[in-house]
């Protein structure tokens, strides 16, 4: 600034040296915030981080302003005055002469780290897009903005239909394992039931998020790693409800009969006993898919989800990691709506259809 070099240093301690190197002036803290400096009129401008300012002129330091804005990371002079730009988009105007100050509040901006003054033009530097940063429900954005500024309606679209996928594939695998398990445990009784059903209690003492979050540490943050967690484990419940069916079948008189007059083991499971189970598997595989949206939106909060993709679990692990849940409500409530609301209507369906495929539970409705 002139003859002068200044430079602002830690815990607000400002030191002026001449520029032929003949003296060194500093000035301990007034504030301890002070961080960014500019020069204006023979003037130095210094700001910091939570509005305090002060005014270097010859020898003396002049305190202006403090605790307006809790945001300012750079200074930029001005005709007459400096403009000191907060990170979240606070803009706190200083005329010199009068003294005068004025604040203003840029709307849906955040991440600026500096700030240039070209032709009369603020340019704003950030670190990253900062342009309607938590955007509360509008009718641009329906659904608000995350952190980063952008749309949460395109993201919960992605991941309603990334959480839907996952749901299938884990109800095929589901459906798949413990249908088969359940008609082999439910017909051929005796030892085979015995080891499955050992095995199926085994897997019951395992708690699903430890074993993922194990998972996800032998291999890494995936869809893959979910399906694979859900699957692995709740594939034991389809196998008990299937085990039963098959168990009533392979007793009754017409899988008899077929014994009797020399059916094979394969025909008859496949020409008595899984047409009896069928309508239970489908049934099942509805509720596999809304279960596994409900674990995916766990696993997803704790971070074992997909990283390169949105799921609704993501969704809110984003919210959970930036800490915009606090404020941000929109970016928490709108995909907890979403996923309740997919399970719910899940649930209502096969509650509505279990009559149908299951008649013994008739009565109770």
């Amino acid at each position: 600034c002139g003859s002068w070099l200044v430079f602002v240093g830690p815990s607000g301690r400002v030191s002026v040296v001449d520029a032929e190197g003949k003296g060194v002036k500093t000035y301990q803290p007034v504030f301890e915030d002070l961080l960014s400096a500019a020069c204006i009129d023979g003037k130095v401008i210094v700001t910091g981080r939570y509005g305090s300012t002060v005014i270097l002129s010859s020898d003396t330091i002049t305190p202006v302003i403090t605790g307006v804005v809790d945001d300012l990371v750079h200074v930029v002079p001005t005709g007459g005055g400096v403009l000191a730009i907060g990170s979240k988009g606070s803009v706190v105007s200083i005329d010199l002469g009068t003294g005068a100050l004025s604040v203003k509040e840029l709307r849906g901006i955040s991440g600026v780290k500096k700030a240039i003054m070209i032709d009369g033009n603020l340019y704003l530097l950030s670190y990253g897009a900062f342009v309607a940063s938590l955007e509360p429900p509008s009718l641009e954005h329906p659904f608000g903005t995350n952190y980063y500024g952008k749309d949460l309606m395109a993201q919960i679209m992605v991941g309603i239909r990334m959480s839907l996928l996952i749901g299938v594939a884990v109800a095929a695998a589901v459906t798949t394992i413990g249908s088969m398990v359940g008609m082999l445990s439910g017909y051929f009784r005796g030892k085979v039931d015995s080891i499955f059903n050992t095995i199926i209690n085994f897997v019951y003492t395992i708690p699903l998020e430890p074993f993922a979050i194990l998972l996800a540490m032998s291999m890494r943050p995936s869809m893959m790693t979910v399906i694979i967690a859900i699957s692995v484990l709740i594939w034991r419940t389809t196998a008990r409800i299937i085990r039963s069916q098959a168990m009533t079948v392979a007793s009754s008189q017409m899988v008899e009969a077929a014994r009797a007059l020399g059916a094979g083991h394969l025909r008859i499971i496949a020409r008595y006993i899984l047409p009896a189970v069928l309508p239970l598997v489908l049934l099942d595989f509805a509720s596999v898919i809304a279960y596994a949206i409900l674990a995916e939106a766990t696993l997803g909060f704790l971070g074992v989800s997909a990283q390169d993709t949105y799921t609704l679990g993501g969704i809110l692990n984003q919210a959970r990691l930036t800490g915009a849940w606090r404020d941000a409500w929109w970016w928490v409530a709108i995909p907890g709506i979403f996923i309740g609301s997919i399970s719910l209507s899940i649930y209502m369906l096969v509650r509505s259809l279990e009559p149908i495929a299951n008649p013994r539970v008739k009565g109770s409705y």
